[in-house]
């Protein structure tokens, strides 16, 4: 009987059992992950200001629904000030530039205006 073992066909995210192909797949996939951990870390990390200027938005639509909400939950009233609690929608605790620091108070007053205004909610707007 021949060996047959030659010929079989292997896994295709399996490596080669041995010799110079196996090196070849190591290195193959080893660039491919490097690459692809690069790629995230560039596109993930974005500018600062764009990254305040995305998060005033978040606060300027939550505003914008909060205003024609009738009754807010106790629950979402206190995750959405520990939203506005966070360092990082908060202009005052970071670099902002002039205009989008003014944009982020402004939403920042509107929302805890709304807050303050639920009666169930006035004591946690209040514990801020």
């Amino acid at each position: 009987m021949s060996d047959l073992s030659a010929y079989a066909i292997q896994a295709p995210g399996r490596p080669p059992d041995r010799g110079p192909r196996s090196v070849l797949w190591w290195i193959g996939w080893s660039a491919f992950a490097g690459l692809w951990a690069l790629f995230v870390l560039v596109v993930g990390s974005g500018s600062a200001p764009h990254r305040t200027l995305d998060k005033t938005v978040v606060i300027e639509r939550l505003g914008a629904r909060l205003a024609h909400a009738e009754k807010i939950d106790d629950d979402t009233a206190r995750e959405i000030s520990q939203l506005l609690q966070r360092p990082d929608y908060d202009c005052r605790q970071t670099a902002c530039d002039a205009s989008i620091a003014k944009r982020n108070a402004a939403a920042r007053a509107r929302v805890e205006a709304i807050l303050a205004q639920q009666p169930t909610n006035a004591a946690i707007a209040a514990s801020k």
